[in-house]
């Protein structure tokens, strides 16, 4: 099993309900859309009903369905800082360290994000994969050494492990 690419991803999150979210606030500020600013995750919550919904278009439901998406689209943004970190972590890592392979990062889309809220019974804020960092080794032996070195120097906490 030691052949061929190997495909190592960890997943980080935090969430809580009662905190007050400062995603758009502060240094993060520029990637949001200033009209709609979310202060609790219940206004996340209420968001990710709406849009995992049916959606019927009309001049009454239009500013809500607008607000919903523009939530949405503000909760999944926050997430690309600190996936981007993650990112370049590895990178970092594996150029120090001699390591070759490809790293790779992504937002899950606004489609399948509705599309997974529609199927399973989660809130938009409990969704684990809005955004993803995947490195791909050549060996076992690389994929080791790298989780050693995330583990003992990162400052990112690892959640779960799937190799």
């Amino acid at each position: 099993m030691e052949d061929g690419p190997v495909d190592y991803g960890y997943a980080l999150a935090e969430r809580s309900r009662d905190r007050t979210i400062a995603f758009t606030k502060g240094r993060w500020n520029g990637a949001f859309d200033s009209t709609c600013v979310f202060r609790r995750v219940n206004e996340v919550i209420q968001a990710g009903t709406i849009i995992a919904g049916d959606l019927p278009w009309s001049p009454e439901t239009a500013p809500e369905i607008r607000k919903a998406f523009t939530i949405a689209n503000n909760w999944r943004d926050a997430h690309a800082y600190p996936m981007r970190s993650v990112r370049y972590s590895m990178m970092w890592f594996m150029r120090h360290n001699g390591i070759e392979g490809i790293t790779a990062a992504r937002l899950k889309r606004m489609q399948a994000i509705r599309r997974k809220l529609r199927r399973l019974p989660h809130q938009l804020c409990d969704l684990q994969d809005l955004a993803g960092c995947r490195v791909i080794l050549p060996s076992i032996a690389d994929v080791r050494t790298l989780v050693s070195l995330v583990r003992d120097r990162a400052r990112h906490i690892i959640r779960d492990e799937n190799d």
